[in-house]
């Protein structure tokens, strides 16, 4: 027979799981009713051949055509997903970093620090969907800007004052390894990219930083422990449930981003009218992503701290 304690616990438990169904019900609703019907007519169309008319379109069974088109026949297509993979695996540890960085200086006191968190969110917020057109765009004219850069470094010998060739040997003078030099150039060349996709997974850190209750500093402090110490066994251990949050949100984020290569040529094949080989092309990116996002929670669960465990 159960306690009247253990009564308790569980009805708490029960409220807190009808809160989150509460707070996921609109995503539910919207899903089933808006997307759902449409998802199912793309994975239909992947095993079809969408033919048009004047009456609307026919399908014609095609089976595993377009995908086995899109693996083994298509030169390009494997090899940009290959590439997503690899750039995500550089951007991830990083966003995730930098993201609890700034969200932990936005956490501490500091005077208007209201005024200051809202001058920094507010661009996050509002210019997500500009800044998305703005790399679009970007993506269709860089090819042209690396030549014409390529050009003028070849005829002025600009590149003999390039800062990153400054950089990199005063790293190699202090005896930093190639593949680290590597690394932090592709950091710091990175730093635009980083940043514009940051901003929801600091928010999502800042808001776990808010739960934590001042009390468990204020004791940590009482016994001693330092800023480093605090972070290290308080703060990082608090907040790393929210670090599958994060690896969740930037995984999907960086799969369906329009200047993703993926998308692009997914994009293409589907303005060229191509709808069914796009669709399958869609479903094995969504298949991709699915597995990265599990095999990625797999290994971060082993190293996430929970309260009621």
């Amino acid at each position: 027979m159960k306690s009247k304690g253990s009564r308790k616990l569980l009805n708490y438990r029960g409220r807190r799981n009808l809160m989150g169904y509460f707070f996921c019900a609109p995503f539910i609703l919207g899903f089933v009713l808006l997307f759902a019907t449409a998802f199912a007519k793309s994975f239909g169309f992947s095993f079809n051949e969408v033919i048009t008319d004047m009456n609307g379109y026919s399908l014609e069974y095609k089976g595993l055509e377009y995908y086995h088109y899109a693996l083994f026949v298509d030169p390009e297509f494997v090899r940009a997903i290959v590439g997503s993979i690899s750039g995500l695996a550089k951007d991830l540890i990083i966003i995730l970093i930098y993201s609890l960085f700034i969200a932990v200086l936005l956490n501490n006191p500091m005077p208007g620090k209201t005024l200051f968190r809202a001058i920094f969110f507010l661009p996050v917020i509002t210019t997500i969907g500009v800044i998305a057109t703005l790399e679009l765009r970007d993506s269709m004219t860089q090819a042209a800007m690396d030549t014409t850069s390529q050009s003028v470094s070849m005829l002025t010998g600009a590149e003999d004052l390039d800062l990153f060739s400054y950089i990199e040997s005063l790293l190699s003078a202090i005896k930093i390894s190639p593949s680290m030099t590597n690394v932090i150039f592709e950091a710091v060349n990175g730093i635009y990219h980083i940043i514009t996709h940051s901003g929801i997974q600091i928010i999502i850190f800042f808001a776990g930083l808010q739960s934590i209750s001042p009390s468990i500093y204020e004791a940590a402090m009482v016994e001693g422990c330092g800023r480093w110490e605090q972070f290290w066994k308080i703060t990082l251990p608090l907040v790393s449930p929210l670090i599958m949050v994060n690896v969740v949100w930037t995984v999907v984020d960086y799969f369906i981003n329009p200047t993703n290569e993926v998308m692009q040529k997914i994009s293409s094949r589907f303005g060229s009218g191509e709808y069914s080989l796009s669709s399958a092309m869609s479903f094995i990116n969504f298949a991709v992503m699915g597995v990265f996002v599990a095999v990625l929670l797999f290994v971060v669960n082993k190293f996430i701290f929970y309260e009621n465990k």
